[in-house]
């Protein structure tokens, strides 16, 4: 019945409106609900009024009160007056009686305090024996009285020195002073004293008259020691072993988002690295903040306490000092002791808790901020962290090549699911350990802002170092290369064991591809988590998309250049081996030729898998998305290829990403290598004729569709000739007894695999 509520309601309406709509039954209802209502309504309004009505009475209770205090309150005020204004009159009389004596009062106090000066002074030599004869077998030396005595009277005594009167004392002074700097000094140089009885042995020489350099030397040099047995007893305890805990497993599962929440969902439930350290990285930051720091703090205040910037450029270095020790130290420690993310969000909290004791006595030095070198080293510790996940990230993206090199040389799939599934599932596996480094950073991303306060700049430190890793991994590729020049920094042993092959480069290359359609996922992903961090959204947006999103795509297009360049490496040095053993054989000197070499059909027969492999690649509408942009600077193999074929045709100019320019280049590098091998042999009539058939033989099968006709029979042509050039007597066959020999081999070799070359 909310419609009572309003201010245009109509009751008169309302009613047949009722009465139109509603059953007698509902009618019923309705009433007995009205009726309900008004009787609560009605009791509400009687218990407003029960209640109104007692505090009305409470109130006027309280006025009564109040008028009853008050009036007893202004005679009380009246006796306070008539009582101040006697001891007004009192006062007055006091300081009428006094004053006339109070100028005499003043003289007699200053006569008695010189006098106490003259006694003390009088007295400082028998003082300070006392005090040499009480410490003469204590193993702990208190002079603090003495020193009082002595620094409240020296500046009277040197005064005064030369008197007559203040001679001898001054004399005997001396001598006992020098007496109690001995034996303090005796004590002093044991590095086994508490800071506490140091420091007070400091002081006391101070008050003394030690104003030398050697005293702050010493000073410092004892808690730089103390300093270094506290750290490094600390790194000793921290050696202990690790406890291992569960690990997450990759579930088998290929839709990424869902992995993503059942990663944060198992880190929720198990948020531990898999290891635990007892006493790791954090466990030494805690104790250095407990144990190391205030001692720190306590040797700078008393340095400046007992020093009072007499030596302030001491201070200042000795304070540099300990703090660059303090910051190397835990540099150091955390490369030696484990910690995971949630520990290490601990330890940075410590570190700043340390920054934040330090801040508060810490000397102003120019060119030394102690703010800026405390974020030095924040940087330096994330920066590490983030080091030891993409360390991680690398270890796993070797095994994923070796379980991609595993699966395809070992699948009994034919192309293209024999290189294609392998390709999708281990660049799923590989965002997948990526992706799960960053959802295992996030406690520490979110640490930072508390800690660094350049946002911009640990966004910008986690996107260099995953473009750091694709470009560690696109080195890793170079265990791909025949080349010598490869830089053994990158080279992996267990990537340079393999036996490689078309089928797995092939595989290699899908593998990139699929992660550069995966470079908008993984953009998207570290600007959901650094904006779910509360990282500034147009800073974030903007690294990712000028430096991340251009770089990665940059670095994975330089990948799939380095492998189809070792693709076809890997089949140039295979046709080498193959012409280099085809000219060891002893058919160069044989009377007439016989068949195709078996040499020339394995080039063939590789030739053809490698357009298979290739076709399988490019298969579907790819090709527009893998089209490469060729570097100005030449790549290794290219430069090698160019070292051997330099004669008159560059094998690999004008190179394409498409399957008839990179088979194309295969068959130049055979034809080319075939001539290069022939320029350094010699042949008899028949041997040269043998040339003459294989050549023609290659010829024709490269040229279909491989190769324009002119520029296959421009090698060929070179090749016979170079033959001919190093014979003796050569005799060119009949055009039709070659083209037979030529055409019946193409025939049986077509007849074997069931399908032509093209």
């Amino acid at each position: 019945m909310s419609m009572i509520d309003k201010n245009d309601f109509d009751s008169s309406s309302a009613f047949h409106d009722m009465i139109a709509s509603h059953s007698f039954e509902e009618l019923m209802q309705l009433q007995n609900n009205l009726t309900s209502e008004i009787k609560a309504l009605d009791g509400n309004m009687q218990t407003l009024v029960y209640e109104n009505y007692n505090k009305f009475i409470s109130a006027t209770d309280t006025i009564r009160s109040m008028k009853t205090h008050v009036e007893s309150m202004e005679e009380e005020m009246k006796r306070l007056e008539t009582s101040m204004v006697k001891i007004q009159e009192i006062a007055e009389k006091v300081g009428t009686h006094v004053s006339p004596k109070q100028k005499q009062i003043r003289e007699l106090i200053n006569v008695y305090d010189e006098l106490q000066k003259i006694k003390s002074i009088c007295d400082l030599p028998s003082v300070l024996r006392n005090a040499i004869d009480k410490n003469k077998h204590k193993l702990h030396l208190d002079f603090s009285s003495a020193a009082k005595s002595y620094s409240e009277s020296i500046s009277f005594l040197l005064l005064h020195k030369t008197d007559t009167s203040y001679a001898s004392i001054y004399q005997e002074t001396t001598e006992c002073i020098d007496t109690i700097k001995k034996m303090i000094w005796a004590k002093i140089q044991d590095l086994s004293l508490s800071p506490e009885t140091f420091t007070k042995y400091c002081e006391e020489l101070k008050l003394f008259g030690e104003d030398g350099e050697k005293l702050p030397m010493i000073f410092c040099n004892y808690f730089t020691s103390l300093f270094n047995e506290k750290i490094d007893s600390l790194y000793i305890q921290s050696n202990v072993e690790a406890n291992p805990t569960s690990e997450i497993l990759v579930p088998g599962n290929s839709n990424l988002e869902r992995v993503i929440e059942d990663i944060k969902k198992a880190l929720e439930t198990n948020p531990q690295s898999s290891l635990i350290i007892e006493k790791s990285f954090a466990w030494y930051v805690l104790q250095t903040h407990e144990k190391v720091i205030p001692i720190v703090c306590f040797a700078l205040k008393n340095f400046a306490n007992i020093f009072a910037g007499t030596f302030h450029n001491m201070f200042l270095q000795f304070s540099k000092d300990i703090v660059l020790k303090y910051i190397s130290n835990n540099k150091n420690k955390i490369k030696a002791l484990r910690s995971d993310i949630g520990q290490f969000c601990c330890s940075l909290h410590f570190v700043n808790e340390d920054l934040c004791d330090l801040k508060t006595i810490f000397p102003v030095s120019p060119g030394f901020v102690l703010s800026d070198r405390f974020t030095e080293l924040f940087e330096f510790l994330v920066r590490f962290q983030i080091e030891k996940v993409i360390e991680n990230l690398q270890n796993h993206s070797i095994d994923i090549v070796k379980d991609l090199y595993e699966e395809i040389t070992n699948s009994s799939e034919n192309l293209p699911e024999k290189i294609e599934i392998p390709a999708q599932k281990a660049s799923f596996y590989l965002l997948y350990y990526l992706f799960v480094g960053i959802i295992r950073l996030e406690p520490m991303l979110e640490s930072c802002k508390n800690f660094i306060a350049s946002s911009s700049m640990i966004v910008s430190l986690i996107v260099s170092h995953i473009l750091n890793f694709f470009q560690i991994l696109r080195k890793n590729l170079m265990s791909f290369s025949s080349n010598s020049n490869a830089n053994s920094e990158y080279v992996v042993k267990e990537l340079l064991k393999m036996e490689k092959n078309g089928n797995f480069l092939i595989g290699m290359l899908k593998f990139t591809i699929y992660l550069e359609e995966s470079v908008p996922r993984i953009i998207s992903l570290l600007s959901k988590t650094f904006t779910e961090l509360d990282y500034d959204k147009a800073e974030v947006a903007d690294i990712m998309n000028r430096i991340a999103k251009s770089e990665l795509l940059v670095v994975l297009k330089l990948c799939q250049e380095d492998l189809l360049l070792y693709y076809i490496e890997h089949y140039a040095k295979y046709f080498d081996e193959l012409i280099t053993g085809y000219c060891s054989e002893k058919w160069k000197f044989q009377t007439e030729p016989i068949d195709i070499s078996p040499t020339m059909c394995k080039i063939v027969q590789s030739l053809t898998s490698a357009r298979k492999e290739l076709k399988a690649f490019f298969r579907g509408d790819m090709t527009s998305q893998q089209k490469l942009t060729r570097k100005r600077v030449k790549h290794n193999v290219e430069l090698e290829m160019e070292r051997l074929f330099a004669r008159k045709t560059k094998t690999i100019e004008n190179l394409k990403f498409d399957i008839h320019s990179i088979i194309g280049t295969l068959a130049k590098i055979t034809l080319k290598g075939l001539y290069e091998e022939i320029r350094l042999q010699e042949f008899g009539t028949g041997g040269a004729q043998q040339v003459e058939v294989d050549a023609h033989f290659l010829g024709a099968c490269v040229s279909l569709n491989i190769l324009e006709e002119s520029l296959v029979s421009g090698y060929v042509q070179e090749i016979v000739n170079s033959a001919a050039c190093r014979c003796t007597f050569f005799e060119p066959l009949q055009t039709t007894i070659l083209e037979s020999i030529v055409e019946n081999k193409k025939n049986q070799m077509s007849t074997k695999q069931n399908k032509s070359f093209n």
